[in-house]
Formats: structure tokens, sequence, C-alpha cells
């Protein structure tokens, strides 16, 4: 689906990239083929093994995917029909959760460096 509103939308080779990896179609496929590691830290490495692959995401990093992600589905909203996209009330708890999630994980993660 995103392949074909990327063409439609008549979009560069390097943009339909980055847009993929922005909905993180390499993280879904990585995840599904068990092809990652969960380190202590919180971070997950996806394709360990594989030096061109490899990616090293956290929680920061997708929360900014969903955020941008959430701007490109705006964008292509209103260039399909003239409309913008209402935030709705599950999206933005969902924003207050993730927010809730990044700052435990920075409490947690400066406990551990102060434990070691």
């Amino acid at each position: 689906m995103l392949k074909r509103i990327c063409n439609k939308m008549q979009y560069t080779e390097k943009l339909k990239n980055s847009i993929k990896g922005l909905f993180l179609e390499n993280f879904r496929y990585a995840i599904t083929h068990q092809q990652f590691l969960i380190q202590k830290k919180g971070q997950i490495i996806i394709y360990p093994k594989d030096e061109n692959k490899k990616q090293i995401l956290n929680i920061k990093n997708l929360d900014d995917n969903a955020v941008q992600v959430t701007e490109i589905l705006d964008a292509m909203m209103d260039w399909s029909n003239g409309t913008i996209r209402k935030p709705d009330k599950k999206s933005e708890m969902l924003d207050e959760v993730i927010n809730d999630l990044t700052k435990q994980v920075q409490k947690l993660d400066k406990k551990l460096d102060n434990l070691a």
C-alpha cells in the first residue's frame, strides 16, 4: 500500500525508501522472523548478524517514528481528498502513554547507571 501511494504521489526512490523506513518495514519483518536482540539497556537490535541491515532502536526512536508517520499520513490524506484529519482522543492518549513510558525508561536507565 505504501508503495502504491508513493508511486501515485510521484515520490523519488530515495523518498520512498525513507518513508518505508519511517513505517518500520524492516522492524516488522525482523520481529516476525525473530531477527532481533533485546539488550538490558532497553534497546532493540534488529538484524544483529547483518552489518548492512543492523539497526539499534529504543523507545525514543519508536516514538519519533510514530509522530513522523502520523504527519505523513495527515499529508497523504490532505493530498488525496483535501481534508485534514482531526486528532482523536485515542491518539492523544497513546501519545501520553508513550511519553510516560519514555520517562519511565529514562528513570530506570538513571537508576541502573547509579547501581553500576
